[in-house]
């Protein structure tokens, strides 16, 4: 219960401090997967150009759905943890 009382007041007091957060592990984590992953198919895969850009944006859709959430649950798990 005190862990919950703990995030609560944090999320209240930094409300727009998280709001920028979520947007910067949204665009960081669906840039650097796109790369990652792009990479991959074209040298090892060996995918045409339209099959890597498919595969890419499909995946950078689930990563702006699920990128910042992630972010999130991560410092969230960190101050929890007292790891920041």
């Amino acid at each position: 219960m005190k862990v919950y009382r703990e995030v609560k007041y944090y999320v209240k007091k930094n409300k727009r401090k998280i709001e920028k957060q979520l947007v910067v592990d949204t665009l960081t984590t669906t840039v650097f997967w796109f790369v990652v992953h792009g990479l991959k198919d074209v040298f090892i895969v060996k995918l045409t150009t339209e099959q890597v850009l498919l595969a890419g944006l499909s995946g950078a859709v689930l990563n702006i759905m699920l990128g910042g959430f992630y972010g999130q649950i991560l410092n969230l798990a960190r101050k929890v943890s007292k790891c920041l």
